[in-house]
């Protein structure tokens, strides 16, 4: 489980925990076998979570842990302690710009 001593002093625990659920539960090791890309699993997600305010802060969060790590730590954390087996540098793209790139679809999804 998450290694609670390098949330930043921006985010709670509980945020820290809220965005190890998402990573965890929708991009676990069989990511794959759940969506054809990470955009099908995001979309799954707001399926199983549709209230709009829900979806706007996850995306908030998902922001604010891109924005306060490098992203060498963005990788450690996300990969190994969110529990999150998608790997972005697989497109040819760093953790934190997919990190934005799912906050941005996040924010679609909640402006309907």
């Amino acid at each position: 489980m998450a290694n609670l001593d390098r949330v930043s002093d921006s985010m709670s625990p509980g945020d820290f925990e809220r965005l190890g659920q998402f990573f965890g539960a929708y991009f676990h090791e069989d990511w794959d076998t759940e969506a054809p890309d990470w955009a099908g699993l995001v979309k799954h997600f707001v399926e199983d979570h549709p209230e709009t305010k829900s979806i706007a802060e996850l995306a908030q969060l998902v922001d604010d842990y891109a924005d306060n790590r490098d992203d060498e730590t963005l990788d450690d954390l996300v990969l190994d302690e969110l529990g999150c087996y998608y790997c972005p540098s697989s497109e040819g793209i760093t953790m934190r710009d997919w990190l934005h790139r799912v906050s941005d679809l996040l924010r679609t999804y909640a402006a309907g």
